[in-house]
């Protein structure tokens, strides 16, 4: 018996076969590009996590916070990674301090003052009173010490003192038993000389030593006027011997006052830290040691009028 078959329903059959066959191929194919795309973006947005790039909409931001430390890095590290493009730097935490990595050709894009000029590969730090001024680290500890001086030489002179002495004290920060010490002269404060000596050891860990004693001899005079004050804003007993002198000059002949330099630090040992980390140990002396030497020190300040 001779078997008939209907064309057209075979032929709808078939047609509807292919189409989903069809369908589900470009369903496979469509699964594949998003899955494709899924982990060309989770891949993307693990190297922005990595690298971490600021660009300049962020960084020019009203509210963007400026860290403590800003390190400055020629832009070609970072060229050729697709995330950094556009971008003027990065951000980093070393030693639990957020550190802003900036490209030499962004430093004008912000109100931001360097001391001195920014030059690749220097680190600076936040000025405690100016926070768009930034310090080289290199020189920021020398500076922090002769504005101390200075200032407490326009404190005496304002108060109409005739003399005025300041002695440092420090407490050497020492590694090991191999410490080799050399002489680097003094430098002359008013009419007295405190000498520099640096301690160098093998393991780093000693840093300059400041102490001494200067003196200042002035002329003198019974119309004290209330000087402006900046590392000693905040210290209650210069504030107490400004007001005695101003309220009445007559009362006091002379003060001796005792300041502890953790008081008035130029930085916090995870800030001097970071800084070691960035950079390294420069010239067998670390930022560490010397915030460490700076924190322990301490400072006579005694004035007669």
């Amino acid at each position: 018996m001779a078997i008939k078959f209907d064309t057209e329903k075979v032929s709808s059959f078939l047609n509807k076969a292919k189409e989903v066959g069809k369908n589900a191929a470009e369903s496979a194919e469509k699964g594949a590009v998003a899955l494709s795309e899924k982990v060309k973006e989770a891949s993307y947005q693990d190297r922005l996590k990595k690298y971490n790039p600021l660009f300049p909409e962020e960084y020019t931001a009203v509210g963007f916070i400026l860290p403590h430390l800003i390190t400055i890095v020629d832009e070609a590290v970072r060229r050729g990674i697709d995330v950094c493009e556009g971008a003027i730097g990065w951000r980093s935490v070393e030693s639990e301090t957020e550190v802003l990595h900036l490209y030499n050709t962004s430093t004008e894009l912000k109100e931001i003052e360097f001391y001195p000029a920014a030059v690749s590969g220097a680190t600076y730090y936040i000025d405690n009173f100016n926070p768009n001024r930034y310090i080289n680290v290199d020189y920021i500890f020398e500076k922090a010490h002769e504005e101390r001086l200075a200032e407490l030489e326009a404190v005496a002179y304002a108060l109409g003192a005739k003399s005025c002495t300041i002695q440092i004290t420090e407490t050497q920060q020492e590694a090991n038993s191999l410490n080799r010490s050399a002489n680097l002269g003094g430098k002359l404060v008013g009419v007295g000389k405190i000498g520099v000596k640096a301690e160098n050891s093998s393991t780093a860990a000693t840093a300059k030593s400041r102490a001494g004693t200067t003196t200042t001899i002035f002329e003198g005079h019974s119309n004290p006027q209330v000087p402006k004050l900046k590392w000693f804003a905040d210290h209650e007993n210069i504030k107490s011997l400004i007001q005695m002198r101003c309220d009445t000059p007559s009362a006091i002949k002379s003060r001796s006052l005792k300041i502890y330099g953790a008081s008035s630090a130029t930085m916090t040992h995870n800030a001097a830290a970071a800084i070691d980390g960035l950079r390294g140990i420069k010239g067998g002396i670390s930022m560490k040691s010397q915030a460490e030497v700076e924190h322990s020190s301490e400072l006579v300040f005694s004035v007669e009028f």
